[in-house]
């Protein structure tokens, strides 16, 4: 949920990705395909239902003979799951690209997304999903595409990870609803503070990034909590400046800690720290306290 955290810890879980699949297909000699799983979503459904409703289908799908059968025939060893959610005119999007990591390199995995699409479109209306449709439910892309989804997954500004994940048609992600909330101008008739409360309360326990059992093992990558990565950022990060809790409660109060932050690092970078910007922003609020306080009385 924290926005400064969700940066660096993703970018060392892409990390850990790609070393991954690099050994895969380095050692084992082994294929990367994308499967992608999407479903048919209104407005009026909250994130949690549908979120619910994911998992079961997900459980079904893999559970079908069938899938079991064609995903046998593409040699199947491993899968690594990330879920995404954006928020667009349509309501809240979730939805999962999967990586299938495969034995041998043939290229007619497209004569079973057909019928893998039927089956994925009949778990989710079993599971209480509204249908997806044949052209979007279900997508599987050759190691190209896996690659791409790797290599862009730890970027800022990139197009695939799903904390930052640019949605089609209008859509945002949760942190731009979070970036929104400050502002609160409605989006698609709702408030953005209303919708990144229900994102956090609906997401928590869930995993952005998920392994298959024993894989991370047999890959050689070590296992490390997202507490962990975070704690590592810390030990090579530098302290810029200490702020009094008055001068916090301030910032937080006037809704100016992301232009107190910016200017600390503009300052830092422009070598005139501690007679720059950041002093003149904490002038600004401390007179502007002094302005309200005195209008009160």
């Amino acid at each position: 949920m924290c926005p400064v955290c969700a940066k660096q810890v993703t970018e060392k879980r892409r990390q850990e990705l790609k070393s991954g699949l690099d050994k895969w297909k380095s050692i084992h000699h082994g294929s990367v395909y994308l499967l992608t799983l999407t479903f048919s979503h209104t407005k009026d459904q909250p994130l949690k239902v549908l979120l619910g409703g994911l998992r079961k289908a997900m459980k079904r799908f893999y559970e079908t003979t069938k899938v079991q059968a064609i995903f046998k025939q593409l040699a199947v060893q491993y899968k690594i799951k990330g879920l995404e959610v954006t928020y667009g005119k349509n309501g809240w999007h979730p939805h999962h690209h999967v990586l299938l990591l495969v034995n041998h390199h043939d290229l007619r995995f497209k004569d079973y997304i057909k019928e893998l699409t039927h089956l994925w479109i009949k778990a989710c209306i079993k599971s209480g999903l509204n249908a997806p449709s044949m052209m979007h439910g279900l997508d599987l892309r050759n190691g190209y595409y896996a690659e791409q989804y790797v290599s862009k997954w730890g970027l800022e500004d990139e197009i695939t990870k799903g904390h930052t994940k640019k949605g089609r048609d209008g859509g945002f992600t949760p942190f731009d609803l979070l970036n929104m909330s400050i502002q609160d101008l409605e989006i698609y008739g709702k408030k953005p503070s209303k919708l990144w409360q229900e994102f956090a309360l609906s997401i928590k326990g869930s995993r952005q990034l998920e392994w298959a059992r024993g894989l991370k093992i047999f890959l050689e990558i070590e296992e490390k909590s997202d507490e962990q990565l975070a704690e590592e950022t810390e030990k090579t990060s530098i302290t810029l400046t200490p702020v009094e809790d008055m001068i916090f409660n301030l910032l937080c109060k006037f809704q100016k800690r992301h232009q107190y932050l910016e200017a600390v690092q503009n300052d830092y970078e422009n070598g005139c720290f501690g007679n720059g910007s950041a002093e003149k922003l904490i002038n600004e609020i401390v007179f502007r306290e002094i302005k309200e306080l005195e209008n009160a009385y």
